[in-house]
């Protein structure tokens, strides 16, 4: 029996630290063949803070570790997805593997917590079941450089590479959802202006960037 390609483990850790069935990371896929290939994927380092606004005025090009990191490697932000319990086994069997592209839903959002500033990435899929599978990933892009980063690239990049998996994380689907000028001009837009508004309440010792996403993951 074919051993069944999984999520990476920082992809994993990330979904359990935030309690997540959603996340949208930098990786560097071995994309040479047709399919993406997880099985020598690249995260990018998790647990990075910004630290100063010398970082923050570099929006576009990341900060030191990651300018460094995209000399030597081809960095893209990723979408995995876990499908909830809702969609039973038999529904998995019928329509996994496909070698059809589900039609995708994004939309991007601006959320200004008074702690901090929030990027908001929703994403829906329909499968064709009664329910489509949705979710949401938060980017905190003035305090972690990895969310800085995954925004900043959903800036340029031509496309997200979107994976499907189960409740345990097995790789069942992927896809590339194109994203055109406008889509990346908004995630480029939204970066400055969260950033902006970040490095002002810095300057009032109010930023909590915690308890922001506290905040917010509690009230919605």
């Amino acid at each position: 029996m074919e051993t069944m390609q999984k999520f990476p483990d920082a992809v994993i850790l990330a979904m359990h630290h935030t309690g997540s069935t959603v996340t949208c990371l930098p990786v560097a896929l071995d994309d040479s063949a047709d399919d993406l290939n997880l099985s020598n994927a690249r995260t990018y380092p998790q647990d990075e803070a910004l630290q100063n606004s010398k970082e923050l005025q570099k929006p576009f090009e990341g900060n030191d570790a990651a300018t460094a990191a995209a000399q030597d490697t081809d960095w893209e932000s990723a979408l995995f997805f876990v499908l909830p319990l809702s969609v039973t086994h038999d529904e998995l069997k019928s329509l996994f593997p496909s070698p059809h592209l589900f039609p995708v839903a994004l939309e991007a959002d601006l959320i200004e917590h008074e702690k901090a500033t929030l990027i908001e990435l929703g994403i829906e899929i329909d499968l064709g079941l009664s329910d489509s599978p949705a979710g949401r990933v938060l980017f905190l892009t003035g305090h972690l450089s990895a969310h800085h980063e995954a925004v900043s690239l959903l800036g340029q990049q031509q496309s997200i590479s979107l994976f499907v998996g189960d409740v345990h994380c097995n790789l069942l689907h992927q896809q590339r959802i194109p994203l055109a000028d406008e889509h990346r001009s908004v995630f480029r837009e939204m970066l400055q202006d969260a950033l902006k508004r970040d490095s002002l309440i810095k300057m009032t010792s109010r930023y909590d960037p915690d308890e922001a996403f506290e905040s917010v993951t509690k009230n919605s």
